[in-house]
């Protein structure tokens, strides 16, 4: 039996990550990635049980930087839409410095198969806290009154929308400045 170590975990991560961005989900394998960094693919299946094992643990990879991230800028004590606004900034500063951890997220959530797989709201103690914190204005009448779950995935969605369409070049952000989404964000968000 094969010696795990970390060193070796990291190498099929980073080469997965590699894959999962330059060809997408519909075409990645687990034989594409052992060619990537050099490794039989036997050796992968000693760390990963599958394909969605090691497409869970790239994505549990890079949302630790997100959830790590996202925990040093969570500031509930203003006002909802300062909350908002800081959210949205603190997305944009991720999006520059991890620019592909955000596209791995992204990518793996948009599978309905993954997305059963992945770590859910109660699994990180930062989005408890956002949800709790979204409840609580929810029962105060200040958002919608619709699930947390739909309304957090359209904010977040619109946010990589905006994202993708600046990185694509479709956009400026001499046209539209991140600070200019919170606006109608706020408007979907709260009452």
């Amino acid at each position: 039996m094969k010696i795990k170590t970390e060193e070796q975990y990291n190498k099929i991560i980073n080469g997965a990550t590699i894959i999962l961005l330059t060809e997408g989900l519909a075409t990645f394998s687990t034989i594409k990635v052992a060619k990537l960094i050099n490794m039989s693919q036997s050796n992968i299946y000693v760390y990963f049980k599958n394909k969605d094992d090691l497409l869970v643990s790239v994505f549990r990879y890079h949302q630790k930087k997100y959830i790590h991230f996202l925990a040093a800028k969570w500031d509930p004590s203003r006002s909802p839409k300062a909350v908002l606004t800081n959210f949205v900034t603190a997305l944009n500063q991720f999006h520059t410095d991890n620019k592909d951890s955000l596209e791995v997220i992204w990518l793996v959530r948009q599978s309905p198969k993954l997305r059963q797989l992945i770590p859910q709201v109660a699994d990180d103690e930062i989005f408890v806290k956002i949800f709790k914190w979204l409840e609580s204005l929810q029962k105060q009448g200040k958002v919608r009154p619709l699930p947390l779950m739909y309304l957090t995935n359209l904010v977040f969605s619109a946010v990589i929308n905006y994202f993708q369409l600046l990185d694509s070049q479709e956009l400026t952000s001499n046209e539209m400045s991140i600070e200019e989404i919170v606006t109608p964000l706020s408007a979907l968000l709260f009452v």
